[in-house]
């Protein structure tokens, strides 16, 4: 699983409701950051916010495409209304969570997009990705 987000809060509550689920957990700060991960792991989904430092959801989604991921895109939003929600669906994104966060609608839409069976994490947890048992302590302690 990969975390996109410039919001540190954001990070630490997703990688906590992940953890909780068992996942591996990749985070990135930026757009530059998530490149690597993306061409390089099996994600079996990127949960990103609507706007990064150096570009947005789109420009994931379109890096999700052009490296042949099968990834599912979850867009985090405060503006999630239906038309936003329609523009994520419409160009390939999987779903949209609503800020604030509600960590059981975190937990459902992340089962739904892994759904049974699917890999929940990455290959290893090798390069920027932690087991979910460390992430939370080192999320807080790096400043994430």
């Amino acid at each position: 699983m990969l975390i996109i987000s410039p919001y540190c809060e954001e990070r630490a509550f997703l990688a906590r409701v992940l953890g909780e689920l068992d996942c591996e957990v990749c985070l990135a700060h930026t757009l530059i950051e998530s490149l690597h991960l993306i061409s390089n792991r099996h994600m079996a989904a990127v949960l990103c916010s609507e706007t990064l430092l150096d570009g947005d959801w789109k420009c994931v989604l379109a890096n999700l495409t052009r490296s042949s991921s099968k990834a599912k895109l979850l867009v985090t939003s405060r503006r999630a209304d239906d038309t936003f929600w329609a523009e994520v669906l419409n160009q390939g994104g999987y779903d949209v969570l609503a800020k604030p966060f509600d960590a059981a609608e975190v937990s459902r839409v992340i089962a739904s997009a892994c759904g049974d069976g699917e890999t929940w994490g990455t290959e290893s947890s090798e390069g920027g990705c932690l087991p979910s048992a460390n992430l939370e302590s080192r999320a807080h302690s790096a400043g994430w």
